[in-house]
């Protein structure tokens, strides 16, 4: 009888954690293996169970385009410009365009919970002539 009565309980334990057996993990993307049509679905949000890794020391080249009433930019094609990740961060996308961050894969914040920063332009005056700049500075929102 006490065989059968621990037969019973640890077929109602496997039954019970049935859910944490079968629990699917998050798909980890990687920011530099993407294809177009990983990327779509990503920022689409029909990825909902893949996280996007950014690595430490990934390098992008970056195309920036700035366009309105009043100014656009316009790059030199032989000069490229690259974005370098300098710190390790996940994304996941839980619907279309709503992007959650995160460090450690456990907290997960929207964008302005996330991070701090400015924008900044300028115009400064230089031996060659006035120069333009613009500055962004993005860091990771400190917890209070």
């Amino acid at each position: 009888m006490k065989k059968l009565a621990m037969l019973g309980f640890l077929m109602m334990t496997a039954l019970g954690s049935e859910p944490l057996l079968g629990a699917t993990q998050d798909q980890i993307l990687n920011l530099k293996e993407l294809n177009q049509k990983e990327i779509d679905g990503f920022s689409q949000g029909k990825l909902n169970d893949h996280i996007l890794e950014c690595s430490e020391g990934t390098y992008l080249p970056l195309k920036m385009v700035l366009t309105g009433e009043f100014l656009a930019l316009e790059s030199a094609a032989e000069t490229p410009l690259y974005l370098k990740i300098l710190k390790t961060c996940y994304i996941r996308c839980e619907e279309k365009e709503n992007f959650l961050f995160s460090t450690d894969l456990q907290e997960w914040k929207e964008f302005s919970e996330f991070f701090t920063g400015r924008v900044n332009v300028s115009v400064k005056a230089q031996k060659d002539g006035t120069i333009a700049g613009l500055e962004l500075e993005l860091n990771q929102r400190k917890s209070s």
